[in-house]
């Protein structure tokens, strides 16, 4: 199970703050997602683990009927719940 909820992309994100004087400071970040479907006994590893590497984890939910996305969002990553619709959808 722990290998379906893997990090199966990563992109950046500009993130662009303006400052006080008009000039445009931009950020870019490093973002993980990470579909995820009953996997809490494995997600806060996985997060924990790949915030080492990113700036921001997101896990979409798909569905799951135990508390992965509770867990989740405890652990620090923004959290996508979406109802299950099936392998690949």
């Amino acid at each position: 199970m722990f290998y379906t909820i893997i990090c199966r992309i990563v992109f950046g994100f500009i993130k662009t703050n303006y400052l006080h004087n008009g000039d445009i400071d931009r950020v870019t970040l490093k973002l993980a997602c990470i579909p995820a479907y009953n996997e809490e006994k494995y997600i806060v590893d996985v997060i924990k683990k790949s915030l080492i590497h990113v700036d921001q984890v997101i896990v979409c939910d798909d569905g799951s009927t135990d508390g992965t996305a509770k867990i989740a969002k405890s652990a620090g990553a923004i959290v996508i719940t979406q109802s299950n619709q099936g392998y690949g959808a």
